[in-house]
This record gives structure tokens, sequence and C-alpha cells, in this order.
């Protein structure tokens, strides 16, 4: 019983000490190519005046790599450090192999203590690239365009598209994963299969890889290149254009597409008239194309005659791989100018021929109205003067009676006079005065 005693006795002073020192390693985790310190800290006993030392040693095949300041294996670019309650070991130029438990220890009199300080190394991705596929998709289809790849990362990256806008896409496939047993290094890839229509057309897309070390890594894509098909509008011309001869005319045939439409123009008579354009010739020969075939123009547009007409239907075909192809038309209908004989001036002759009369009388122009409308309104003045002329005649002429009527009947009286006085004068009135008459 008694060496049982002596025995647990020794077995907790045991116990007792190795708690009190408390020794404790600390992990940490770096990238190839940096430096990492391992620490250890430990709590001393105030009572232990013992000496102790200090070791570190390889986790896994547990080889001593320092005692004390001693480099035993003497690898240069790894250091130790140590004080009161801590010790370190520093590792530069950290790569893959380097990633290990490192064994730190305590040994002296009663004491022997042992702890684990994990070195997790970790890689930024060592090549990031883009793949295109050289696909065009049609416009409403499923494709895939693009596949980003990343390696030698360790862990693996996030990977992501965005578009122009900044936008994340979703795609259809998720990140595939590869990773090395030994190194544990990952390779990584994303494909870029969606859903495109025709405004993703030209678009370039941006790959994003990150590391939670790093900073993000980018790489663009082509321009997509998504098929649709063609569409097609005129322009400067309705269903029907009537236009008088001699007039110019353009008009474009606007087509949309991909692949880029080509565009041919067709002309046929009206059924009325029986002509019909030169083998191998599509317009009439004052017609002409210019902007890659796109746009018909003429200077002068010609009625029908024995040889030619512009007179009919003009088409407009646009087409290309994709789709059926748009046909566009309108009518054109020329007039003849109005035709305006001038009139010669006549010979001096007693009799001159009368100018022959127009076949068709061009419309006044606005200073020819202002004249007649000024004509008008001299001749209306100049009745109206004479019609107050007239007037103040007619009444002046009834005033010039009354007192003629007036000094008559006053002659009446003197003639009576008269014969009772034949002395006085007939020439004169009573009043010694000549009776005069005014007449207007």
């Amino acid at each position: 019983m008694g060496n049982k005693s002596q025995i647990l006795t020794v077995i907790c002073l045991l116990i007792t000490a190795i708690s009190a020192w408390d020794l404790q390693g600390e992990n940490v985790t770096k990238l190839t190519g940096s430096e990492a310190t391992l620490r250890c800290t430990y709590q001393k006993p105030e009572d232990y005046d013992a000496k102790y030392f200090h070791e570190w040693r390889d986790g896994v095949t547990g080889s001593t790599l320092f005692f004390n300041h001693t480099n035993v294996q003497d690898i240069s670019r790894m250091s130790i450090a140590y004080g009161e309650g801590w010790m370190t070991l520093t590792i530069r130029d950290i790569t893959l192999s380097d990633e290990k438990p490192y064994r730190c220890t305590l040994s002296g009199s009663g004491i022997s203590q042992r702890a684990d300080a994990l070195l997790t190394v970790e890689q930024i991705p060592q090549h990031v690239h883009v793949t295109n596929l050289e696909v065009s998709p049609r416009h409403g289809t499923e494709a895939a365009i693009a596949k980003c790849s990343s390696s030698g990362s360790k862990p693996a990256p996030t990977m992501w598209f965005t578009d122009s806008l900044g936008q994340k896409v979703d795609v259809a496939n998720a990140e595939i994963h590869t990773t090395d047993p030994e190194t544990k290094l990952v390779d990584s890839a994303l494909t870029l299969e969606k859903t495109f229509y025709k405004d993703d057309n030209g678009e370039i897309y941006k790959c994003h890889v990150k590391h939670h070390n790093s900073p993000v890594i980018t790489k663009e894509t082509n321009p997509v290149n998504v098929q649709y098909e063609t569409t097609a509008y005129l322009t400067n011309a309705g269903q029907n254009e009537l236009l008088q001869e001699g007039s110019s005319l353009a008009v474009s045939c606007n087509a949309e597409g991909n692949p880029f439409p080509t565009v041919e123009w067709s002309f046929t008579p009206d059924e009325h008239i029986n002509i019909s354009l030169p083998e191998g010739q599509s317009l009439p020969s004052n017609f002409a194309l210019s902007g890659d075939g796109r746009t018909m123009r003429v200077e002068s547009v010609t009625v029908t005659d024995d040889t030619s007409t512009n007179n009919g239907t003009f088409t407009c075909v646009a087409s290309n791989s994709i789709g059926s192809p748009v046909q566009l038309s309108f009518h054109l209908g020329v007039y003849a100018a109005p035709v305006t004989t001038v009139p010669t001036t006549p010979a001096l002759s007693e009799k001159s021929p009368e100018p022959e009369a127009t076949a068709e009388m061009q419309p006044r122009s606005a200073g020819s109205d202002a004249a007649v409308i000024g004509g008008v309104v001299a001749v209306a003045v100049f009745v109206l003067i004479v019609a107050v002329v007239l007037i103040a005649r007619y009444f002046m002429s009834h005033k010039g009676t009354y007192h003629t009527n007036e000094m008559k009947n006053h002659d009446t009286e003197e003639n009576r006079n008269d014969d009772e006085h034949p002395m006085v004068d007939d020439e004169e009135d009573y009043g010694g005065k000549k009776r005069t008459e005014y007449f207007m």
C-alpha cells in the first residue's frame, strides 16, 4: 500500500507540474512565398528554478529542427527565438511542402511538454484565362460561348461572369473543381452557357476569379456573335408615290440582321404597259443604286414612252441565312408636266393673227393674283367717285330750278305792274337789278 501511495503522489505532482506550464501552439495560415512565424506559449511556475530546454521538431517525421539555438538540420530559411513564456519558429519563402504541424517542446528536470503549431500554406491562382468557343448562337437559343479556367489555386477560388453593365450573369453550369491529392492544388473551370437574344449581339462578358487572399482577377471574352433574322423598312416612300415628270427620288431599303442582309431591287411595269426591261437589267435605265445597293436614286423621273417607263412597282428584297427574306414594295406613278404655249408678238399688219389658246393654263402665281385684286379695287373706287359726282350734279340741278321758278312768279307780278306802269324797263327788276337764271 505504501508503494502505491508514493506512485500516486508522484503522478499527481507530475500532472500538477505539466498543467502548470500549459504549453500551447498557435496555428498560422500563409501564402506561398511569404514568411510565417509559428509561436508557442507557456506559463512557467514561479517555484521552478531548474534549467529547461526549448526544442522544435518536424511534426510529421519527428526529426529535431532546433534545440535551443542550435540549427540541427542547418536550414537557412528557418530561425528560432524564445523568451520568458514563449518560443517561435520563423520560416521564410514558404513553399507548399512546408505545410505541416511543427512541434514545440519544453524539457528539463521534472518537465517534458510538447504542443503542435500547424502551418497551412495557400496559393493564389497561378493561371487564369478565357477560352472562346467560337460559337455563334441564334436568337432565343441556349449555347456555351466561353470557358473560364483557373489553375494552381489552394483552396479553390470563387468564379463568376458579368456583362458590360457589371451585372452578374446566371450561367447554366456550376463551377468544376479538380484537386491534386498530393499538392492539394485545385484547378477550376466555369462555362458561360446561357440563352442568348438579339440584344446580346456584340456583348463582351468578363470572368472574375477571387481567391480570399488576393484581389479579383478579371479576364474578358470576345464579343458574342448572336445571329438573328432580317428586318427591313423603306424610307422616303409610301405605299403609293405620285410624281411629276422631271422630279427626283431617293428611296432606301434599310435592313438589319446578323449576318448582315443583302438587298436586291427589282421593277415591274404596270399591267397596261407593254414594255419590259432588257435582259439582265432590274431597274429602269435612269435609276441608279448606292450605299451597297440599299438606296435607289433617280434624278429625273420620266413618263411612259414607246421604249421605257417609270410607272410600276419597285420591290426591295432583304435576306440573310437566318429566317425568311423580307419583301417591301411601293408603286410609282409619273404624270406629264403641264405645257404652256408662250404667245408670239403679232406682225404690224391690218389683220394680226390672234394668239393660239393654251392647251392648259398654268395656275396664277401670288403676284398675278395681287395685280388682279388691285385692278378690281381701282375700278371700284373709280365707279364710286363717278357716282358721287353724278349725285352731286343731280341735287345742284334741282336747286337751280327752284330759284328759277320763284323768279318766274315774281316776273308775272312785275308784268302786271308793267301794264299799269309802262315806264319801267323790262330788263330790270323792281329793285333796279337784272334777273339772272343759273343752270347747272
